[in-house]
């Protein structure tokens, strides 16, 4: 038995691994236990999902998403601040909120609420001329031309991915993210 081939057969299983590790912490919300009589709720599960698709998508010639932006919900964003500044990355993960008619020029993932499905044509128009990975809650959403869309199914969030509007973009979407996926179109 060859050293170096064991040595590299034991890198990669290590890597699997961790990525496996990764992927199963995505799926769990864990809290803090200074909060923890706080209650779980959607928009909290949302605000983790949004933090961990970071870790798990890459854009070309800009690997590390640094920016994501918010459109509807205040309290999504007010979750994603505070998961960030509880888990430390608050220093390599910003977040804002906006509205539709907003400069995206910062964002690198746009969340879009169901409170602005009404400008969801002109959102999607306008963040699709960018490498922005859109994300939403509004039904149907990777049909209508957006990139990942979460759904509740059994008090479950699920996600969806529209994985050739991505590589259209420029945009890989990692193995272990479209496996949990419910749907990859």
């Amino acid at each position: 038995m060859r050293p170096s081939v064991t040595f590299t057969m034991m890198q990669r299983l290590t890597e699997i691994i961790y990525r496996l590790f990764v992927v199963y912490a995505a799926l769990i919300v864990v809290i803090p236990p200074s909060n923890a009589e706080q209650a779980i709720t959607q928009e909290y599960i949302k605000a983790s999902y949004l933090i961990n698709l970071s870790q798990f998508i890459y854009i070309e010639n800009n690997p590390n998403i640094e920016h994501i932006c918010i459109i509807g919900t205040p309290e999504l964003n007010a979750h994603v601040t505070q998961i960030l500044k509880e888990t430390g990355l608050s220093n390599k993960l910003k977040t804002s909120q906006l509205d539709w008619s907003s400069d995206f020029s910062l964002c690198q993932l746009l969340y879009i609420s169901e409170a602005a499905e009404l400008k969801l044509k002109q959102i999607l128009y306008k963040a699709s001329s960018r490498q922005i990975i859109t994300v939403s809650d509004v039904n149907s959403f990777i049909h209508q031309g957006g990139a990942i869309g979460f759904s509740e199914l059994d008090s479950t969030i699920t996600i969806t991915i529209n994985h050739t509007l991505l590589k259209e973009k420029g945009i890989s979407v990692s193995s272990e993210l479209l496996e949990i996926a419910r749907e990859v179109l």
